[in-house]
């Protein structure tokens, strides 16, 4: 077998009687006057001969994750028009529903867009909810975007503030229908400023400057701590939570209530 037919990937779709061979960098038809051709690499994504083939006989492939100019990850498909070949985006909604005005979410390369962010621009009632699919260097998954359009207030990590310095926080809405992270969580019940979320636990925001010592882990007895947790344990008057699933020593799972103690340092079970 020789060396053009080990790399046959198959007929040209364009003029039908050259065949599309892998060369160094791109899959090319035979017949130069023909000219149709795939690139071997699309937007810093490797194209596999499967996928070229794909890309030649049923004119598009599956979707794929791409990497833009910005250095962020997208995900789009390589259709065939023709001899023409480039990058489609889908129209991809999620199931979750805009908290400002009811319209569907589209997923888009840059994030996630209410549809009629642009469909009702030109009448004056364009919605203004947009959220990044990269917040803070952190990409923003759609399952996360889900969980936020539902109500759940997730923590979420591994976020990088412009110091360089990772930070936790949660997807909040702003009064102007755009989504942002922020930190803070609750009220200190022993000095009265902000509990900020961290990696590893809740934290005052003045525990530095006047060195308040509340502090809640994120994670007690194999339960997570939720926000509702932290809330329940820091606004109500006696500082205890509804019960939670805590795991014993010998495995069991138990409900449980956490309590705060008097000096807002030690929680018990």
């Amino acid at each position: 077998m020789d060396n053009n037919a080990r790399k046959t990937i198959a007929l040209c779709p364009v003029c039908g009687t050259g065949h599309v061979i892998e060369k160094e960098q791109v899959y090319a038809c035979t017949n130069r006057s023909c000219g149709f051709h795939i690139h071997k690499e699309i937007k810093r994504t490797p194209i596999s001969a499967e996928t070229a083939r794909k890309i030649i006989k049923e004119r598009k492939s599956d979707v794929m994750r791409f990497t833009n100019a910005s250095n962020n990850p997208f995900y789009a498909r390589i259709i065939r028009i023709g001899a023409k070949v480039c990058i489609d985006f889908d129209n991809e909604y999620l199931k979750g529903r805009c908290p400002v005005c009811g319209g569907r979410i589209q997923v888009t390369q840059k994030g996630y867009n209410c549809e009629n962010r642009l469909e009702r621009k030109r009448n004056g009632e364009r919605c203004p909810f947009h959220l990044n699919r990269w917040l803070n260097n952190r990409e923003i998954t759609k399952e996360e975007v889900e969980r936020f359009l539902s109500g759940e207030k997730d923590i979420l990590d591994n976020f990088i503030s412009t110091a360089g310095n990772e930070f936790s926080g949660c997807l909040e809405l702003s009064e102007t229908g755009y989504v942002r992270t922020s930190s803070v969580v609750s009220v200190c019940p022993k000095c009265g400023n902000v509990l900020l979320v961290g990696p590893k636990g809740f934290n005052c925001s003045k525990f530095k400057e006047e060195g308040c010592t509340m502090k809640i882990p994120r994670r007690i007895a194999g339960h997570n701590i939720t926000i509702e947790d932290v809330r329940q344990l820091c606004e109500r008057d006696d500082h205890t939570t509804e019960p939670v699933a805590i795991r014993q020593a010998n495995g069991k799972v138990i409900k449980r209530r956490l309590t705060f103690d008097e000096n807002y340092e030690t929680i018990t079970i």
